[in-house]
């Protein structure tokens, strides 16, 4: 454990402190490819990039739900990944916590800290906010470390920016659980709260550490963990380990309506209003979200939750290290 727990922290410091060149973001699947296969066998039919559009810029009118600034003057992060200060803006959620909030689920086998401040990297300096996974208990069937974000209500638009890069010595994602199910990695998702998957996610591909897509499902949740499902995808993105990517999501979630959409932009060297039409990744106009037997959106005390971090199957290998690091973190709501 001990010699884990070192290669471990000297992964941190490398990927803390890394600097250099902005690379393109290649595209793993031709613009010409209607169809993906998983390694699960089930098929998804691919978004287009086009048409391009340009991002509207952030409005005075448009609603600032969060912004976190990990360089404010009393910015904390608690032990526990919960958030002190002036160096973020928290708000009340519908059932009485206080958002933004740190959530954990699988037990650890490594002292590596879930949540951690490291150097940005960035040519600007400043810090960012890193989360960590490492190998859990066997008998774990999943692994967390995310913040719940904020509480977003169904059919109204969102801005959901931020920066992202994976630490350089991720280590690949399995391409199937131990026990023979689909194997995950979510790096952001959109949650509607019913127990089935997240209606809008960036995730990595199983079985790579560097491939990228944002897939979206709909269907009909019939209670438990039961719900008749569909979903499509963006194409994927191949993205260099260790380097920023700048992302802006604009989106509606309006289950069992026409009015679903979710555009993405995706940037190696602008971020935020800076993002241009060639930037562009996903342009997807179609159904997001679940709805219940009476044809209602089905939610179970939030419409839909914004979460950032890492949430995956549990990895048993000794040597497993996730890691994803973020930065210009920010939500509004448009008006």
């Amino acid at each position: 454990m001990k010699a884990v727990v070192t290669l471990l922290s000297a992964l941190l410091l490398a990927g803390g402190f890394l600097s250099t060149p902005l690379p393109g973001a290649d595209s793993v699947t031709s613009e010409k490819v209607t169809e993906v296969t998983d390694v699960g066998g089930r098929k998804y039919p691919l978004v287009p990039s086009t048409p391009r559009e340009a991002s509207v810029p952030i409005k005075t009118t448009d609603v600032c739900l969060l912004k976190w600034d990990f360089d404010g003057p009393d910015f904390k992060l608690l032990k526990n990944g919960s958030l002190a200060g002036n160096g973020y803006k928290s708000v009340p959620s519908s059932w009485a916590q206080l958002l933004p909030y740190a959530k954990e689920e699988g037990e650890s086998l490594c002292r590596v800290a879930r949540y951690s401040v490291v150097p940005s990297g960035l040519p600007g300096g400043g810090n960012a906010l890193q989360y960590f996974l490492g190998p859990q208990k066997p008998t774990d069937p999943k692994a967390r470390t995310e913040h719940y974000l904020t509480v977003e209500n169904f059919d109204k638009p969102y801005v959901s920016d931020f920066s992202l890069k994976l630490h350089p010595g991720f280590t690949p994602i399995d391409l199937k659980r131990p026990d023979g199910g689909s194997a995950w990695c979510c790096l952001r998702q959109w949650h509607q709260g019913v127990p089935i998957p997240p209606p809008m996610a960036l995730s990595l591909k199983q079985g790579t550490r560097d491939v990228i897509s944002t897939g979206f499902g709909w269907g009909t949740y019939k209670g438990g963990k039961s719900g008749k499902t569909y979903g499509t995808r963006s194409s994927e993105k191949q993205i260099q380990l260790g380097q920023w990517y700048h992302f802006r999501f604009e989106w509606r979630i309006a289950p069992g309506t026409d009015r679903s959409y979710c555009k993405v932009w995706m940037s190696a060297q602008r971020k935020g209003d800076q993002l241009t039409a060639e930037d562009m990744w996903c342009n997807y106009h179609g159904p997001i979200g679940y709805v219940a037997l009476d044809g209602k959106p089905s939610w179970d005390g939030h419409p839909i939750r914004e979460q950032e971090g890492l949430y995956q199957n549990s990895h048993l290998a000794p040597a497993a290290f996730h890691a994803v690091i973020y930065d210009n973190v920010s939500i509004h709501l448009r008006n």
